[in-house]
Protein backbone atom coordinates (compact mmCIF):
# COMPACT_ATOMS: atom_id res chain seq x y z
CA UNK A 1 0.00 0.00 0.00
CA UNK A 2 2.73 2.39 1.06
CA UNK A 3 3.94 1.67 -2.30
CA UNK A 4 1.10 2.52 -4.63
CA UNK A 5 1.19 5.70 -2.04
CA UNK A 6 4.06 7.21 -2.48
CA UNK A 7 3.85 6.63 -6.56
CA UNK A 8 0.40 8.31 -6.27
CA UNK A 9 2.57 11.41 -4.83
CA UNK A 10 4.90 11.94 -7.74
CA UNK A 11 2.18 11.59 -10.23
CA UNK A 12 0.60 14.08 -8.26
CA UNK A 13 3.99 16.32 -8.48
CA UNK A 14 4.20 15.67 -12.63
CA UNK A 15 1.00 16.84 -13.35
CA UNK A 16 0.74 19.95 -11.39
CA UNK A 17 1.95 22.29 -13.85
CA UNK A 18 -0.14 20.62 -16.91
CA UNK A 19 -3.95 20.51 -15.26
CA UNK A 20 -3.33 23.34 -12.70
CA UNK A 21 -1.64 26.17 -15.00
CA UNK A 22 -1.69 29.31 -14.07
CA UNK A 23 -4.45 28.94 -11.95
CA UNK A 24 -3.06 28.84 -8.34
CA UNK A 25 -4.44 29.97 -5.23
CA UNK A 26 -2.55 31.96 -2.46
CA UNK A 27 0.75 29.56 -1.32
CA UNK A 28 1.22 30.98 1.72
CA UNK A 29 -2.45 30.32 2.76
CA UNK A 30 -2.49 26.67 0.97
CA UNK A 31 0.39 25.40 2.34
CA UNK A 32 -0.56 26.38 5.45
CA UNK A 33 -3.57 24.17 4.82
CA UNK A 34 -1.70 20.90 3.37
CA UNK A 35 0.68 21.31 6.71
CA UNK A 36 -2.28 21.40 9.32
CA UNK A 37 -4.58 18.81 7.10
CA UNK A 38 -1.60 16.62 6.93
CA UNK A 39 -0.49 17.06 11.15
CA UNK A 40 -4.40 15.85 11.73
CA UNK A 41 -4.25 12.68 9.85
CA UNK A 42 -1.68 11.62 12.09
CA UNK A 43 -3.32 13.12 14.99
CA UNK A 44 -6.45 11.02 14.91
CA UNK A 45 -4.79 7.83 13.62
CA UNK A 46 -2.74 8.47 17.02
CA UNK A 47 -5.40 8.98 18.73
CA UNK A 48 -7.09 5.60 17.84
CA UNK A 49 -3.91 3.81 18.34
CA UNK A 50 -3.40 5.00 21.22
CA UNK A 51 -6.92 3.92 22.49
CA UNK A 52 -6.29 0.45 20.65
CA UNK A 53 -3.41 -0.24 22.53
CA UNK A 54 -5.10 0.37 26.10
CA UNK A 55 -7.91 -1.83 24.89
CA UNK A 56 -5.20 -4.62 24.14
CA UNK A 57 -3.74 -4.32 27.46
CA UNK A 58 -7.44 -4.95 28.98
CA UNK A 59 -9.16 -7.31 26.84
CA UNK A 60 -5.69 -9.72 24.94
CA UNK A 61 -8.22 -8.90 21.64
CA UNK A 62 -6.43 -8.93 18.37
CA UNK A 63 -9.52 -6.71 16.79
CA UNK A 64 -7.38 -3.85 18.96
CA UNK A 65 -4.50 -4.73 16.40
CA UNK A 66 -6.27 -4.75 13.69
CA UNK A 67 -8.42 -1.29 14.00
CA UNK A 68 -4.84 0.06 14.99
CA UNK A 69 -3.38 -0.81 11.68
CA UNK A 70 -6.30 0.45 9.74
CA UNK A 71 -6.36 3.73 11.62
CA UNK A 72 -2.49 3.79 10.37
CA UNK A 73 -3.39 2.98 6.84
CA UNK A 74 -6.27 5.44 6.72
CA UNK A 75 -4.47 8.14 8.15
CA UNK A 76 -1.54 7.34 5.15
CA UNK A 77 -4.18 7.47 2.38
CA UNK A 78 -5.85 10.23 3.94
CA UNK A 79 -2.53 12.25 4.36
CA UNK A 80 -2.09 11.52 0.44
CA UNK A 81 -5.09 12.56 -0.31
CA UNK A 82 -4.65 15.59 1.31
CA UNK A 83 -1.02 15.86 -0.81
CA UNK A 84 -2.48 15.81 -3.99
CA UNK A 85 -5.26 17.83 -3.07
CA UNK A 86 -3.05 20.57 -2.10
CA UNK A 87 -0.81 20.42 -5.03
CA UNK A 88 -3.30 20.11 -7.51
CA UNK A 89 -5.64 22.86 -5.79
CA UNK A 90 -4.09 24.71 -3.07
CA UNK A 91 -0.92 25.93 -4.06
CA UNK A 92 1.41 23.22 -1.78
CA UNK A 93 4.25 23.05 -4.65
CA UNK A 94 4.65 26.98 -5.24
CA UNK A 95 4.58 27.59 -1.91
CA UNK A 96 7.77 25.28 -1.29
CA UNK A 97 9.26 26.91 -4.49
CA UNK A 98 8.90 30.10 -2.88
CA UNK A 99 10.98 29.49 -0.19
CA UNK A 100 13.50 26.83 -1.86
CA UNK A 101 13.29 28.17 -5.57
CA UNK A 102 12.23 25.60 -8.56
CA UNK A 103 15.78 23.90 -8.52
CA UNK A 104 15.96 20.52 -9.71
CA UNK A 105 14.66 17.85 -7.81
CA UNK A 106 15.08 20.20 -4.42
CA UNK A 107 11.92 21.61 -4.57
CA UNK A 108 9.78 17.95 -5.42
CA UNK A 109 11.82 16.49 -2.56
CA UNK A 110 11.43 19.17 -0.31
CA UNK A 111 7.23 18.81 -0.98
CA UNK A 112 7.13 15.73 -0.32
CA UNK A 113 9.27 15.30 3.09
CA UNK A 114 5.87 16.19 5.20
CA UNK A 115 4.11 13.58 3.53
CA UNK A 116 7.15 11.33 4.26
CA UNK A 117 6.51 12.57 7.86
CA UNK A 118 3.16 11.54 8.43
CA UNK A 119 4.06 7.60 7.26
CA UNK A 120 6.95 7.75 10.05
CA UNK A 121 4.75 8.91 12.73
CA UNK A 122 1.96 6.45 11.86
CA UNK A 123 5.13 3.75 12.36
CA UNK A 124 6.24 5.63 15.75
CA UNK A 125 2.54 5.56 17.05
CA UNK A 126 2.26 1.93 15.62
CA UNK A 127 5.46 0.63 17.55
CA UNK A 128 3.78 -0.15 21.20
CA UNK A 129 1.29 -2.11 20.26
CA UNK A 130 3.75 -4.06 17.56
CA UNK A 131 6.26 -4.51 20.37
CA UNK A 132 3.33 -5.96 22.16
CA UNK A 133 2.82 -8.62 19.49
CA UNK A 134 6.49 -9.16 19.58
CA UNK A 135 7.18 -9.86 22.79
CA UNK A 136 3.79 -12.23 22.62
CA UNK A 137 5.60 -14.30 19.82
CA UNK A 138 9.13 -14.00 21.92
CA UNK A 139 7.29 -16.19 24.72
CA UNK A 140 5.99 -18.97 22.40
CA UNK A 141 9.50 -19.29 20.64
CA UNK A 142 11.11 -18.98 23.59
CA UNK A 143 8.98 -22.30 25.28
CA UNK A 144 9.91 -24.27 21.84
CA UNK A 145 13.46 -23.16 21.71
CA UNK A 146 13.14 -21.26 17.81
CA UNK A 147 15.64 -19.00 17.05
CA UNK A 148 15.09 -15.63 18.74
CA UNK A 149 16.49 -11.63 17.99
CA UNK A 150 16.28 -8.50 19.93
CA UNK A 151 13.02 -6.39 19.24
CA UNK A 152 14.79 -3.17 17.66
CA UNK A 153 14.35 -0.07 19.49
CA UNK A 154 11.56 2.33 18.21
CA UNK A 155 13.86 4.77 16.28
CA UNK A 156 15.14 1.71 15.04
CA UNK A 157 11.67 0.49 14.10
CA UNK A 158 10.85 3.44 11.95
CA UNK A 159 13.91 3.15 10.03
CA UNK A 160 13.29 -0.19 9.19
CA UNK A 161 9.73 0.77 8.37
CA UNK A 162 11.36 3.40 6.25
CA UNK A 163 13.94 1.31 4.73
CA UNK A 164 11.68 -1.65 3.61
CA UNK A 165 8.57 -0.04 2.37
CA UNK A 166 8.93 3.92 1.64
CA UNK A 167 12.64 3.95 -0.24
CA UNK A 168 12.22 0.83 -1.89
CA UNK A 169 9.60 3.22 -4.20
CA UNK A 170 10.95 6.86 -3.18
CA UNK A 171 14.40 6.50 -4.25
CA UNK A 172 14.01 5.39 -7.63
CA UNK A 173 11.04 7.67 -7.89
CA UNK A 174 13.30 10.71 -6.88
CA UNK A 175 16.06 9.42 -9.35
CA UNK A 176 13.46 9.37 -12.55
CA UNK A 177 11.53 12.92 -11.19
CA UNK A 178 15.11 14.29 -11.39
CA UNK A 179 16.36 13.28 -14.50
CA UNK A 180 13.08 14.33 -16.16
CA UNK A 181 13.62 17.63 -15.05
CA UNK A 182 17.40 17.86 -15.76
CA UNK A 183 16.38 16.89 -19.40
CA UNK A 184 13.49 19.47 -19.40
CA UNK A 185 16.23 22.17 -18.51
CA UNK A 186 18.43 21.27 -20.51
CA UNK A 187 16.41 21.32 -23.47
CA UNK A 188 15.15 24.85 -22.79
CA UNK A 189 18.22 26.33 -20.96
CA UNK A 190 21.30 24.56 -21.50
CA UNK A 191 24.44 24.85 -23.61
CA UNK A 192 23.40 25.49 -27.51
CA UNK A 193 24.13 21.97 -28.45
CA UNK A 194 22.03 20.46 -25.83
CA UNK A 195 19.58 22.37 -26.82
CA UNK A 196 19.90 21.93 -30.60
CA UNK A 197 20.08 17.99 -29.70
CA UNK A 198 16.96 17.95 -27.38
CA UNK A 199 14.94 20.21 -29.90
CA UNK A 200 13.79 17.28 -31.93
CA UNK A 201 11.03 15.22 -30.37
CA UNK A 202 12.05 11.55 -31.04
CA UNK A 203 15.79 12.48 -29.74
CA UNK A 204 14.15 14.25 -26.47
CA UNK A 205 11.56 11.15 -25.70
CA UNK A 206 14.57 8.94 -26.44
CA UNK A 207 17.23 10.93 -24.09
CA UNK A 208 14.63 10.84 -21.64
CA UNK A 209 13.12 6.84 -22.13
CA UNK A 210 17.20 5.89 -21.83
CA UNK A 211 17.72 7.74 -18.81
CA UNK A 212 14.32 5.91 -16.82
CA UNK A 213 15.85 3.08 -17.94
CA UNK A 214 18.96 3.12 -16.93
CA UNK A 215 17.66 3.70 -13.16
CA UNK A 216 15.53 0.76 -13.20
CA UNK A 217 18.75 -1.47 -14.19
CA UNK A 218 20.74 -0.07 -11.71
CA UNK A 219 18.26 0.90 -8.90
CA UNK A 220 18.56 -2.27 -7.27
CA UNK A 221 22.58 -1.73 -6.56
CA UNK A 222 21.13 1.61 -4.70
CA UNK A 223 18.67 -0.64 -2.87
CA UNK A 224 20.83 -3.45 -1.78
CA UNK A 225 23.02 -0.81 0.06
CA UNK A 226 19.54 0.84 1.94
CA UNK A 227 18.44 -2.72 2.82
CA UNK A 228 21.26 -3.98 4.96
CA UNK A 229 22.48 -6.97 2.94
CA UNK A 230 24.63 -9.17 2.34
CA UNK A 231 25.85 -12.33 0.31
CA UNK A 232 24.38 -15.41 1.77
CA UNK A 233 27.55 -17.64 2.33
CA UNK A 234 28.47 -21.15 0.06
CA UNK A 235 26.49 -24.36 1.23
CA UNK A 236 23.70 -26.56 0.58
CA UNK A 237 20.55 -24.09 0.66
CA UNK A 238 22.31 -21.13 -1.82
CA UNK A 239 23.26 -24.50 -4.12
CA UNK A 240 19.57 -25.57 -4.31
CA UNK A 241 18.24 -21.82 -5.04
CA UNK A 242 20.66 -21.50 -8.00
CA UNK A 243 19.90 -24.72 -9.44
CA UNK A 244 16.55 -23.82 -8.97
CA UNK A 245 17.15 -20.59 -10.87
CA UNK A 246 19.16 -22.94 -13.70
CA UNK A 247 15.91 -24.73 -13.71
CA UNK A 248 13.74 -22.20 -14.60
CA UNK A 249 16.02 -20.15 -17.21
CA UNK A 250 16.30 -17.22 -14.66
CA UNK A 251 19.92 -15.25 -14.33
CA UNK A 252 20.43 -13.65 -11.10
CA UNK A 253 22.93 -11.68 -10.10
CA UNK A 254 23.72 -12.53 -6.34
CA UNK A 255 21.63 -14.24 -3.53
CA UNK A 256 21.50 -11.86 -0.67
CA UNK A 257 20.14 -11.95 2.82
CA UNK A 258 18.38 -9.13 3.93
CA UNK A 259 19.14 -7.89 7.33
CA UNK A 260 16.27 -6.85 9.49
CA UNK A 261 17.42 -7.33 12.87
CA UNK A 262 14.73 -10.15 12.97
CA UNK A 263 11.98 -7.69 12.60
CA UNK A 264 11.06 -9.24 9.05
CA UNK A 265 10.22 -12.35 8.16
CA UNK A 266 10.01 -12.06 4.44
CA UNK A 267 12.08 -12.42 0.54
CA UNK A 268 12.46 -10.19 -2.50
CA UNK A 269 13.57 -9.86 -5.76
CA UNK A 270 14.72 -6.91 -7.65
CA UNK A 271 15.94 -6.00 -10.96
CA UNK A 272 15.38 -6.11 -14.29
CA UNK A 273 18.34 -7.06 -15.69
CA UNK A 274 19.98 -10.50 -14.40
CA UNK A 275 23.80 -9.39 -13.78
CA UNK A 276 21.60 -6.81 -11.25
CA UNK A 277 18.96 -8.83 -10.27
CA UNK A 278 19.03 -9.94 -6.26
CA UNK A 279 16.81 -12.61 -4.67
CA UNK A 280 16.33 -11.38 -1.18
CA UNK A 281 16.21 -13.55 1.91
CA UNK A 282 15.55 -11.95 5.37
CA UNK A 283 17.33 -13.42 8.37
CA UNK A 284 14.22 -13.98 10.11
CA UNK A 285 13.29 -16.81 7.49
CA UNK A 286 16.46 -18.10 7.38
CA UNK A 287 16.51 -18.23 10.87
CA UNK A 288 13.30 -19.89 11.50
CA UNK A 289 11.53 -21.93 8.03
CA UNK A 290 12.90 -24.97 7.13
CA UNK A 291 14.99 -25.56 3.78
CA UNK A 292 12.04 -27.00 1.49
CA UNK A 293 10.27 -24.15 2.82
CA UNK A 294 13.33 -21.50 1.98
CA UNK A 295 13.25 -23.12 -1.39
CA UNK A 296 9.52 -22.29 -1.94
CA UNK A 297 9.57 -19.29 -0.73
CA UNK A 298 12.78 -18.64 -3.18
CA UNK A 299 10.61 -20.15 -5.72
CA UNK A 300 7.83 -17.50 -5.31
CA UNK A 301 9.94 -14.99 -5.83
CA UNK A 302 11.58 -16.35 -9.19
CA UNK A 303 8.10 -16.83 -10.78
CA UNK A 304 7.99 -12.72 -10.29
CA UNK A 305 11.00 -12.81 -12.77
CA UNK A 306 9.82 -15.81 -14.69
CA UNK A 307 5.95 -14.96 -15.22
CA UNK A 308 7.12 -11.76 -16.13
CA UNK A 309 4.93 -10.15 -13.62
CA UNK A 310 6.53 -6.94 -13.04
CA UNK A 311 6.06 -5.24 -16.70
CA UNK A 312 3.04 -6.66 -17.31
CA UNK A 313 1.67 -5.18 -14.17
CA UNK A 314 3.31 -1.63 -14.81
CA UNK A 315 1.96 -2.35 -18.37
CA UNK A 316 -1.14 -2.61 -17.27
CA UNK A 317 -1.38 -0.05 -14.81
CA UNK A 318 -0.27 2.41 -17.71
CA UNK A 319 -3.23 1.10 -19.88
CA UNK A 320 -5.73 1.89 -17.56
CA UNK A 321 -4.43 5.31 -16.97
CA UNK A 322 -4.65 6.07 -20.42
CA UNK A 323 -7.78 3.78 -20.99
CA UNK A 324 -9.80 6.43 -18.77
CA UNK A 325 -7.95 9.65 -18.72
CA UNK A 326 -7.95 10.53 -22.43
CA UNK A 327 -11.10 9.43 -23.27
CA UNK A 328 -12.98 11.52 -20.21
CA UNK A 329 -10.25 13.94 -20.63
CA UNK A 330 -11.98 14.88 -24.39
CA UNK A 331 -14.85 14.46 -22.86
CA UNK A 332 -14.33 17.24 -20.29
CA UNK A 333 -12.87 19.31 -23.18
CA UNK A 334 -16.61 18.69 -24.95
CA UNK A 335 -18.51 18.97 -22.12
CA UNK A 336 -17.05 21.45 -19.48
CA UNK A 337 -14.92 23.45 -21.77
CA UNK A 338 -11.19 23.89 -22.24
CA UNK A 339 -10.59 26.08 -19.31
CA UNK A 340 -12.37 23.74 -16.85
CA UNK A 341 -10.35 20.63 -18.26
CA UNK A 342 -7.74 22.71 -17.95
CA UNK A 343 -8.95 23.29 -14.12
CA UNK A 344 -10.72 21.18 -11.36
CA UNK A 345 -12.55 18.79 -14.86
CA UNK A 346 -8.80 18.48 -15.65
CA UNK A 347 -7.83 17.39 -12.19
CA UNK A 348 -11.45 15.22 -11.49
CA UNK A 349 -9.99 13.25 -14.68
CA UNK A 350 -6.79 12.37 -12.93
CA UNK A 351 -8.21 10.98 -9.86
CA UNK A 352 -10.67 9.02 -11.60
CA UNK A 353 -7.61 7.24 -13.58
CA UNK A 354 -5.50 7.25 -10.64
CA UNK A 355 -8.94 5.03 -9.11
CA UNK A 356 -9.08 2.94 -11.20
CA UNK A 357 -5.30 2.41 -11.54
CA UNK A 358 -5.09 1.58 -7.89
CA UNK A 359 -8.21 -0.95 -7.96
CA UNK A 360 -6.39 -2.47 -11.24
CA UNK A 361 -3.32 -2.81 -9.26
CA UNK A 362 -5.07 -4.68 -6.59
CA UNK A 363 -6.99 -6.78 -8.50
CA UNK A 364 -4.04 -7.88 -10.77
CA UNK A 365 -1.46 -7.66 -7.75
CA UNK A 366 -3.53 -10.90 -6.20
CA UNK A 367 -3.98 -13.35 -9.22
CA UNK A 368 -0.29 -12.23 -9.72
CA UNK A 369 0.72 -13.33 -6.20
CA UNK A 370 -1.58 -16.21 -6.35
CA UNK A 371 0.31 -17.92 -9.59
CA UNK A 372 3.30 -17.10 -8.03
CA UNK A 373 2.23 -19.45 -4.99
CA UNK A 374 1.35 -22.17 -8.01
CA UNK A 375 4.86 -22.12 -9.25
CA UNK A 376 6.16 -22.47 -5.99
CA UNK A 377 4.14 -25.98 -5.61
CA UNK A 378 5.25 -26.67 -9.46
CA UNK A 379 8.52 -26.36 -8.21
CA UNK A 380 8.80 -27.74 -5.47
CA UNK A 381 6.49 -31.42 -7.33
CA UNK A 382 9.94 -31.52 -9.97
CA UNK A 383 8.43 -29.65 -12.49
CA UNK A 384 10.32 -27.27 -14.63
CA UNK A 385 9.25 -24.30 -16.84
CA UNK A 386 11.65 -25.40 -19.91
CA UNK A 387 8.75 -28.03 -20.72
CA UNK A 388 10.61 -31.27 -19.80
CA UNK A 389 8.07 -32.56 -17.39
CA UNK A 390 4.92 -32.21 -18.95
CA UNK A 391 3.05 -35.39 -16.65
CA UNK A 392 4.21 -33.84 -13.56
CA UNK A 393 1.00 -33.45 -10.95
CA UNK A 394 1.36 -31.13 -7.83
CA UNK A 395 2.29 -33.13 -4.80
CA UNK A 396 1.00 -33.15 -1.28
CA UNK A 397 4.71 -32.21 -0.31
CA UNK A 398 5.34 -29.34 -2.42
CA UNK A 399 1.66 -27.71 -1.56
CA UNK A 400 2.65 -28.45 2.22
CA UNK A 401 6.14 -26.81 1.59
CA UNK A 402 4.54 -23.39 0.77
CA UNK A 403 1.63 -23.55 2.90
CA UNK A 404 3.79 -23.85 5.58
CA UNK A 405 6.35 -21.20 4.60
CA UNK A 406 3.15 -18.80 4.68
CA UNK A 407 2.12 -20.40 8.00
CA UNK A 408 5.53 -19.37 9.54
CA UNK A 409 5.81 -16.17 7.84
CA UNK A 410 2.75 -15.08 9.58
CA UNK A 411 3.27 -16.25 12.72
CA UNK A 412 6.94 -14.25 12.85
CA UNK A 413 5.63 -11.18 11.28
CA UNK A 414 2.72 -11.05 13.93
CA UNK A 415 -0.35 -11.20 11.24
CA UNK A 416 -3.30 -13.67 11.56
CA UNK A 417 -3.93 -15.72 8.78
CA UNK A 418 -7.43 -14.48 7.87
CA UNK A 419 -5.93 -10.67 7.83
CA UNK A 420 -7.41 -9.64 4.44
CA UNK A 421 -4.53 -7.92 2.34
CA UNK A 422 -4.88 -5.67 -0.60
CA UNK A 423 -1.81 -6.81 -3.01
CA UNK A 424 -1.71 -10.40 -1.56
CA UNK A 425 -4.88 -11.34 -0.46
CA UNK A 426 -5.13 -13.13 2.95
CA UNK A 427 -2.49 -15.62 4.32
CA UNK A 428 -5.51 -18.27 4.74
CA UNK A 429 -7.07 -17.95 0.78
CA UNK A 430 -3.69 -18.68 -0.24
CA UNK A 431 -3.40 -21.54 1.53
CA UNK A 432 -6.56 -22.93 0.42
CA UNK A 433 -6.12 -22.53 -3.10
CA UNK A 434 -2.50 -24.19 -2.68
CA UNK A 435 -4.35 -27.42 -1.18
CA UNK A 436 -7.00 -26.88 -3.87
CA UNK A 437 -3.64 -27.67 -6.25
CA UNK A 438 -2.94 -30.97 -4.88
CA UNK A 439 -3.22 -33.82 -7.93
CA UNK A 440 -4.10 -31.34 -10.68
CA UNK A 441 -1.67 -31.60 -13.85
CA UNK A 442 1.07 -29.11 -13.35
CA UNK A 443 0.97 -27.87 -16.51
CA UNK A 444 -2.42 -27.11 -15.97
CA UNK A 445 -3.33 -25.35 -13.74
CA UNK A 446 -6.52 -22.82 -13.30
CA UNK A 447 -4.66 -19.57 -11.77
CA UNK A 448 -2.33 -20.38 -14.73
CA UNK A 449 -5.45 -19.85 -17.34
CA UNK A 450 -6.60 -17.09 -15.76
CA UNK A 451 -3.42 -15.38 -15.90
CA UNK A 452 -2.85 -15.72 -19.75
CA UNK A 453 -6.65 -14.42 -20.27
CA UNK A 454 -5.80 -11.35 -17.78
CA UNK A 455 -2.39 -10.93 -20.28
CA UNK A 456 -4.41 -11.11 -23.58
CA UNK A 457 -7.11 -8.91 -22.30
CA UNK A 458 -3.87 -6.39 -21.39
CA UNK A 459 -2.62 -6.85 -24.79
CA UNK A 460 -6.05 -5.26 -26.16
CA UNK A 461 -6.38 -2.77 -23.52
CA UNK A 462 -2.39 -2.02 -24.75
CA UNK A 463 -3.65 -1.27 -28.32
CA UNK A 464 -6.69 0.75 -27.49
CA UNK A 465 -4.82 2.87 -25.10
CA UNK A 466 -1.79 3.31 -28.09
CA UNK A 467 -4.97 3.93 -30.75
CA UNK A 468 -6.67 7.03 -28.06
CA UNK A 469 -3.07 8.13 -26.97
CA UNK A 470 -2.78 8.91 -31.25
CA UNK A 471 -5.49 10.01 -31.44
CA UNK A 472 -5.47 12.66 -28.69
CA UNK A 473 -2.31 13.99 -30.25
CA UNK A 474 -3.86 14.44 -33.26
CA UNK A 475 -6.81 16.04 -32.01
CA UNK A 476 -4.63 18.54 -30.22
CA UNK A 477 -2.49 18.87 -33.32
CA UNK A 478 0.52 17.46 -31.88
CA UNK A 479 0.03 19.67 -28.49
CA UNK A 480 -0.39 18.02 -25.20
CA UNK A 481 -2.28 20.22 -23.12
CA UNK A 482 -5.37 19.10 -20.49
CA UNK A 483 -5.44 15.47 -18.83
CA UNK A 484 -4.67 13.69 -21.64
CA UNK A 485 -1.19 14.58 -22.28
CA UNK A 486 1.01 16.80 -20.40
CA UNK A 487 3.30 18.69 -22.05
CA UNK A 488 6.74 19.64 -20.69
CA UNK A 489 6.50 20.02 -16.62
CA UNK A 490 7.82 23.38 -16.49
CA UNK A 491 5.78 24.85 -19.71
Amino acid sequence: MVHVLILIAGVSIYLHESIVGDAEPAAAVGGAIVLVSLLACWATAAAVIGWCGRRLDRTGSYRAVLRAERAAAWARIGSTAVFVAGVMFSGWLTAVRGVVGDLVLVDEALAILPLVGVFCLTWWSLYPIERRLREAVLLRDLDSGSVVFAFVSRAQYVLNAVRHQLLIVLAPLLLIMGWVELVDRLARFGPGWAREALSHPLTFVGVTVWGVAMIFVFSPLLLRRIWKTTPLGAGALRSRIEAMCDRHGVRIGQLLVWRTHGSLTNAAVMGIWGRFRYVLLTDSLLEHLEPDQVEAVAAHEIAHVRRRHIPWLAGIILSLISLVSVPFGRLAVWWFGPQAAEGWAGAAVVMLAIATAFWGFGFISRRFEWQADAFAAQHMSGWSSRGESESVVITPEAASAMIGALERVAHFNGVAVQRPGWRHGSIAERQDRLRELVGRTANSLPIDRQVRWIKRFAVVGFVIAAVLMWWNVQQEGGGASGPGGPQSVRE
